[in-house]
């Protein structure tokens, strides 16, 4: 009898009521020394079993400043929430950038509401190369890194990486990134960014073009 109970068990359903709470405005984007077409994505916050995408916030206003000159970013058409700068942008390293979005009513708030955001562009810091080469035991294709931290700094770094004219980090869950508290002043003697699976994911051959 006593061996038998250890094998039964009770369930119990739990009902959580997890109280939603009034929409907040979204904001995600970002500015590289890229010169290309840079996108602000607008939308709201949803409840946590919401299990969806949140759709885009349209017809703001969203400006972008350098310092210098500031720019109108232009909503696209076909997604909407989406809002991007010309296609000849590109960030400037040494230069504080400042997002402003107005015209938004989210939650309860009015479109009188003006929503600010400022980020300083950092210098870039010039590695020498990068290798590509294939890890047998994983059947993985790795992305190798070479390239000196500057000494007695304190540096970010975010790798994203590109294959031919397919961005391989669309998400940020396919990026990579590090600070340089534990290599200050090092030399990266190939450091592995990426590993990409060759047989379910992909499988690189010769003539393709990496970019990190």
């Amino acid at each position: 009898l006593t061996a038998s109970m250890f094998f039964t068990a009770c369930e119990e359903e739990i009902s959580l009521d997890l109280k939603s709470d009034i929409p907040r405005l979204v904001v995600d984007g970002f500015i590289t020394t890229d010169t290309m077409a840079h996108r602000v994505r607008l939308t709201t916050s949803g409840g946590y079993f919401d299990n969806k995408p949140m759709a885009g916030v349209s017809g703001a206003v969203v400006s972008l400043s350098d310092g210098e000159e500031t720019i109108i970013l232009v909503e696209s058409d076909s997604s909407p929430g989406d809002y991007f700068t010309p296609d000849d942008y590109f960030g400037k390293q040494n230069h504080l950038y400042k997002l402003a979005i107005t015209n938004v009513a989210v939650g309860n708030k009015g479109r009188d509401e003006v929503y600010t955001a400022e980020s300083f562009l950092n210098p870039m810091v010039k590695m020498d190369s990068i290798s590509v080469d294939y890890f047998k035991i994983w059947k993985m294709w790795r992305v190798l890194l070479y390239g000196r931290d500057p000494k007695n700094e304190k540096n970010y770094y975010w790798f994203r990486l590109k294959i031919n004219d397919w961005w391989y980090s669309t998400e940020y869950r396919f990026t990579s990134y590090a600070d340089d508290t534990y290599f200050d002043g090092n030399y990266a003697e190939g450091v592995w960014l990426f590993g990409l699976n060759a047989e379910d994911e992909v499988d690189c051959k010769a003539g393709d073009i990496i970019m990190v």
